[in-house]
């Protein structure tokens, strides 16, 4: 034992190798703590496809459109980076990454209130 401590003590490289690796376990553990820290802090970079399919409706002789109202809403929020935007662009940008998901607004013509 007290020759293995001697050589310890003696050889640089070996404290350069017993440090390297116990840092990489921690350094694994950096890594993935970091992505995991505080997941919601960063979502309004998060770029979303709004796609409003909604037409206007009649109903007691008043135009009511719903979709134009949840646009409107959605573009004044900041808790996701919203893009508006067709449904052939909103595929293609799921597809190469350029958006995470696609909200799609459907028609409210036939039922454009909950009664």
């Amino acid at each position: 034992m007290k020759k293995d401590l001697k050589m310890l003590f003696k050889s640089p490289n070996l404290w350069v190798t017993i440090i390297g690796i116990s840092l990489v376990p921690a350094l694994y553990a950096l890594v993935f703590l970091s992505s995991m820290w505080n997941p919601y802090g960063n979502l309004d970079k998060l770029p979303v496809a709004v796609v409003n399919q909604d037409k206007s409706a009649i109903f007691q002789n008043k135009t009511i459109n719903v979709g134009d109202k949840m646009v409107d809403s959605m573009s004044e929020s900041k808790n996701l980076d919203f893009h508006f935007t067709s449904q052939q662009k909103a595929q293609e940008g799921l597809k190469n990454g350029k958006y995470y998901m696609i909200i799609t607004l459907p028609t409210f013509q036939k039922k454009p209130l909950p009664f």
